[in-house]
């Protein structure tokens, strides 16, 4: 079957640190769904969010171990959109296969000063996972586990606070868990994380993350094709790094 889930997130983000969002995030919602074998299912998520105060933002705040420093400088506030688009492809014993990619673009809505901080566009990291989703036994649980490897096709843009790759191999894992309250009727959490798996050519490295989810879902008929569903997210990246730099305005919650 095809089942597309159009996916918006509007996330309050601290001003402190929002200049450093990551889009394209590896986010994995969980569905309650088994894939049949032989079964291929198509989704594209979709993600706008708005970062940034002119009133309030001097620049990039940098911490460099050898005691250097880095003037702050005007930085306009951000306009990104993301999208993701997914296949997955069932396998025997309630495994399946999936592979998704990204696409980020980031405008700036005022004057900006800072330099490599420019307008961007283009494809993010592919990533390839596994997965494992089964319903326990006669219960009303169904249980998920993911994992898998990010590819460094995104560009990772210095000075940017859109990252559109970690710019090196990664890692992605997740766990998922769904409680049917009836046939028509699910709650449903997640929790994930991701990280730089391999040394990047440069040396800058691009904040680990972690996210959690919490949220419900409804379908007017069941095991019908249309799904309502209400979602939570809470997610936190690291500081941005490089060499003996520590970027202290990246990152984010």
């Amino acid at each position: 079957g095809e089942q597309v889930t159009p996916l918006l997130l509007l996330a309050l983000i601290d001003d402190a640190r929002a200049q450093a969002c990551m889009c394209a995030r590896d986010v994995s919602l969980p569905s309650g769904h088994v894939a049949r074998v032989g079964e291929v299912m198509v989704s594209l998520d979709t993600t706008s969010g708005y970062s940034g105060d002119t009133s309030f933002w001097s620049g990039f705040s940098v911490t460099d171990l050898h005691g250097d420093s880095m003037a702050g400088m005007k930085m306009s506030p951000h306009f990104v959109q993301s999208g993701k688009f997914e296949a997955s492809v069932g396998l025997p014993k309630s495994f399946a296969v999936s592979a998704a990619l990204p696409y980020v673009a980031m405008f700036h809505t005022e004057e900006n000063e800072m330099p490599g901080d420019v307008d961007n566009n283009g494809i993010g990291d592919v990533s390839v996972m596994g997965r494992w989703g089964k319903k326990v036994g006669m219960s009303k649980w169904y249980l998920g586990l993911s994992g898998g490897v990010t590819l460094p096709t995104g560009q990772v843009v210095t000075g940017s606070p859109v990252r559109r790759g970690k710019g090196a191999l990664g890692w992605v894992v997740g766990v998922q868990g769904v409680y049917r309250l009836n046939p028509f009727v699910a709650l449903a959490a997640s929790a994930g994380g991701s990280s730089t798996a391999l040394p990047t050519p440069d040396n800058y490295y691009v904040g680990a993350m972690v996210n959690g989810s919490f949220g419900a879902r409804w379908t007017p008929k069941e095991n019908g094709p249309v799904v309502l569903s209400a979602t939570v997210l809470e997610e936190w990246q690291d500081a941005d790094r490089k060499d003996a730099l520590i970027y202290e305005n990246s990152g984010y919650l």
